[in-house]
C-alpha cells in the first residue's frame, strides 16, 4: 500500500486498457478456455487507474475482498458446521496467508479469477448450507436399509430451492477459474476436523458436500466439452492448440499450457501429482525451507495419535466412532485428489502457487489440525487435564498461524522490493533512451527462452543467494518487457508519449545467437559469426531504427539488499 510497485500484468493492463475499452487484451483466449467471467470482469479494477501509483487503491479494494472471504468462511464455519470461533478464525488465517493470495492481492488482473472466483463459491456453499437440515433424514434411511427410498429422496433434496441456487452460483465460480474456486473443499474438510457436532451429522455434511463438489465438476466438463466450446469454436481458434490464433509466436508460446484439453498420460499425472504435493506442502514457506518433510511427520504423527487416543480397555473402538473415522479419511482424500484436478487433468497443467492454491490451503488445514492434535495428546500424557490441553492446542494454533504470518510478511516484502527495483532499473533505461534522443529500446536478454513457463524457475534465488518468491508471483523481467508496456508505462510518467519508443527484446539466442549492442550501435554494420540470412536481415532490421538505445539486460537489481531508487 505504501510502496509503488508493479507485477505481472499491470503494466500491460494499464498500457493497454484504452486500446481494448472495458476488456482484457487477452479476452478472447480467456472466453476460449471457458473463462468467460474473467474475460469480462479481469479489466474492471484497472479502469480507475491512471498511474503505477493509482494501484494502492486497487489493492485495497482486494485486501478488502480478501477480508469479505475471511468473514464468509469464518461465519460459515460457526453457523453451519458449528466449530468454535477460535478454530474458524485459525483456518481462515491459515488458509489466506498462502502465498498465492500475495499475487491475487498485488496483481491488478488477478482479482476476477483469484478472488471473485473463491468469492461465488463460499456464497454458492453458504446456500447450500441452508438445506443442511433436511439431510438429517439420509442416514434413517440407511440405518433401515431402506436404499430403495434413497434415490426418491435424493431427488426431493436436489430440487429444493437452496440446492439448485447453490449449484447455479458454484457452475459461475468455476467458469471464472477453477483452481480457485475449488477451495471451497475446505468445508468437508473442517467439517470432519474441527466441527464439534454429533459424528452423524458432520459426516453426513462432508459426504453431501464432496458429492456436490463433484458433481458440479462433472456437470462443468461435460457442459463445456458438449456446449460451450463447440460454440466458441465458431468464432475463434484461440485455446485450441492452433498457434496461428495468435498475433505471435511468444503468445502461441506462452499460451501452450493453457488450453483446453484433457492429459491422459498417467506417469505425467503420476510426477505431477508428486511435485503438487511437494510445493503443496511447504505451506506458507518458500520452497528452499524444505517445510514438506515437516508438515508428512507431523501429519503422519497425528494419524498415529488419532489412532492411539481414547482407545478402550478391550482395545475395540465404538462402531460410530470407528465410521466416523473411515469417513474422515476418505472424505479428506477425496478433497486432496478434487483439489489437483486442475493441474493433473488438464493437458497443460503445471505446478505453481497460483495454481495449486486449493491443494496448499487444504493441507494447510489439516496441519493445523494435526499440530493441535498432536500437542494436545502430548498434554494429556504429561498428567495435563483436558481443559489444560485444549488450551495448549489453541496456543499452538496460534503459533502455527503466527509462523504463516511471518513467512507471508517476508514474501510480501520480498516481492516488494523486487518490483520496486525492476521499475527503477526500467527507468533509468528509459531516461537514458530520452536522454539520446533515441527511438528505439533493443534490449538483449542473454537468459535462455524455456517455453511457455520458461519465465518461472523453481526454486528462486536473488543474486546474493537469497530465498524469494519465485517469479510467477510478479513478473521480474520476463513477461512485461516482451510486450513492451513497462516502457511504455514509464515513458508517459516521464511525460513522453506512451508509444514514443519502440522495445525490440532478444532471448538468449533467438532470434539472432551471439547478438551484441556494439554489432547495433557501432559505425559499421557487423553481424556474428556463422549467422544465417534471416539473422542478418534482422540486424539491419534493428540498426535502421537508429538512433536506438541497446541494453543487455542483466540482473543485478534482483537482490534483496539493493535499493535503485537511491
Amino acid at each position: 500500500m505504501l510502496n509503488v510497485f508493479s507485477v505481472l500484468s499491470d503494466f500491460d493492463a494499464l498500457a493497454l486498457k484504452s486500446e481494448h475499452f472495458f476488456f482484457h487484451n487477452e479476452a478472447v483466449h480467456l472466453v476460449s478456455i471457458a473463462r468467460p467471467i474473467t474475460a469480462l470482469l479481469s479489466n474492471l479494477p484497472v479502469l480507475f487507474v491512471q498511474a503505477p501509483e493509482d494501484f494502492r487503491w486497487f489493492r485495497l479494494f482486494s485486501l478488502l475482498t480478501v477480508g469479505v472471504l475471511g468473514w464468509l468462511m469464518i461465519r460459515t464455519c460457526t453457523a453451519r458446521l458449528h466449530t468454535s470461533a477460535w478454530d474458524a478464525a485459525m483456518v481462515a488465517l491459515a488458509t489466506f496467508l498462502g502465498l498465492a493470495f500475495i499475487y491475487a492481492v498485488v496483481e491488478s488482473t488477478a482479482w476476477a479469477p483469484h478472488l471473485l472466483a473463491p468469492l461465488l463459491a463460499f456464497v454458492g456453499y453458504s446456500v447450500l448450507s441452508r438445506s443442511n437440515m433436511r439431510m438429517l433424514s439420509f442416514p434413517g434411511y440407511v440405518a433401515q436399509r431402506d436404499y430403495r427410498a434413497l434415490p426418491g429422496q435424493l431427488m426431493a433434496y436436489c430440487l429444493v430451492r437452496p440446492v439448485w441456487i447453490a449449484c447455479l452460483i458454484y457452475q459461475c465460480a468455476l467458469y471464472t477459474y477453477p483452481p480457485h474456486a475449488l477451495l471451497v473443499v475446505l468445508f468437508p474438510a473442517i467439517a470432519v476436523l474441527f466441527s464439534r457436532a454429533p459424528p452423524t451429522y458432520r459426516s453426513v455434511i462432508a459426504v453431501r458436500d464432496v458429492l456436490f463438489i463433484g458433481a458440479n465438476l462433472v456437470f462443468f466438463s461435460l457442459s463445456t466439452a458438449l456446449i460451450y466450446l463447440p460454440i466458441v469454436r465458431l468464432f475463434t481458434a484461440k485455446g485450441s492448440g492452433s498457434a496461428g490464433a495468435y498475433k505471435s509466436e511468444y503468445v502461441a508460446n506462452l499460451y501452450a499450457g493453457h488450453q483446453f484439453a484433457y492429459n491422459t498420460d498417467v506417469l505425467a499425472i503420476a510426477r505431477r501429482f508428486g511435485h503438487l504435493l511437494t510445493v503443496s506442502a511447504d505451506l506458507w514457506f518458500l520452497p528452499q525451507t524444505n517445510t514438506h518433510i515437516v508438515t508428512a511427520i507431523v501429519i503422519a504423527l497425528a494419524a498415529l495419535v488419532t489412532c492411539l487416543k481414547g482407545r478402550p480397555g478391550t482395545g475395540r473402538r465404538p462402531l460410530p466412532e470407528v465410521r466416523s473415522g473411515i469417513v474422515a479419511v476418505l472424505v479428506l482424500v477425496i478433497c486432496l485428489v478434487l483439489t489437483a484436478l486442475p493441474i493433473l487433468a488438464s493437458a497443460g497443467g503445471f505446478v505453481a502457487y497460483r495454481t495449486s492454491v486449493a491443494t496448499t490451503a487444504l493441507i494447510a488445514v489439516i496441519f493445523v489440525f494435526a499440530m493441535r492434535t498432536n500437542i494436545e495428546w502430548l498434554c494429556e500424557r504429561l498428567g495435563g487435564s483436558p481443559v489444560v490441553a485444549a488450551r495448549a492446542g489453541a496456543i499452538t494454533m496460534a503459533f502455527v498461524v503466527g509462523a504463516a504470518f511471518a513467512a507471508n510478511v517476508y514474501a510480501n516484502y520480498a516481492v516488494m522490493k523486487l518490483g520496486r527495483n525492476e521499475y527503477a532499473y526500467f527507468i533509468r533505461i528509459v531516461r537514458q533512451t530520452v536522454d539520446s534522443k533515441s527511438k528505439a529500446i533493443i534490449l538483449i536478454d542473454p537468459r535462455p527462452w524455456g517455453g511457455a513457463q520458461g519465465y518461472n524457475p523453481w526454486p528462486v534465488f536473488d543474486e546474493k543467494g537469497r530465498a524469494v518468491p519465485p517469479f510467477e508471483l510478479a513478473c521480474f523481467s520476463s513477461f512485461c518487457m516482451q510486450t513492451g508496456a513497462i516502457v511504455r508505462v514509464i515513458a508517459r510518467a516521464l511525460g513522453r508519449p506512451d508509444k514514443a519508443y519502440e522495445l525490440v527484446l532478444t532471448r538468449g539466442d533467438e532470434p539472432i545467437p551471439g547478438l551484441t549492442c556494439e554489432m547495433l550501435e557501432g559505425p559499421a554494420a557487423s553481424y556474428p559469426a556463422s549467422t544465417s540470412r534471416q539473422a542478418i536481415q534482422l540486424v539491419d532490421r534493428y540498426r535502421s531504427l537508429a538512433p536506438l538505445t541497446c541494453v543487455t539486460a542483466n540482473m543485478g537489481w534482483h537482490d534483496l539488499g539493493l535499493d535503485l531508487r537511491h
